[in-house]
């Protein structure tokens, strides 16, 4: 889901989804750590995640991508502000 800047995209995500959980890609040490993990470790330790801010580290979605391909089980929700980088 991609919008604005503080239009409520995440409050409505996270209102709809409750027993995902929230991972937020703003601050720029945690990133980093998404961003080594393994389609197999996405799988097991975020099998159902909504992704906020995902346009600040394209590799991600690459990741995520690749946990779609391998297993049906695994669900996300990637969340991001219009006004790519």
């Amino acid at each position: 889901m991609t919008g604005a800047r503080q239009t409520g995209k995440t409050t409505l995500v996270r209102r709809l989804f409750p027993e995902y959980t929230y991972i937020s890609i703003e601050d720029p040490v945690m990133r980093s750590t998404f961003s080594n993990l393994t389609a197999q470790q996405w799988k097991s330790i975020y099998p159902k995640a909504i992704l906020d801010e995902v346009q600040k580290e394209p590799q991600l979605i690459e990741s995520i991508k690749a946990t779609y391909d391998q297993w049906d089980e695994p669900r996300y929700i990637l969340l991001g502000s219009s006004q790519m980088m």
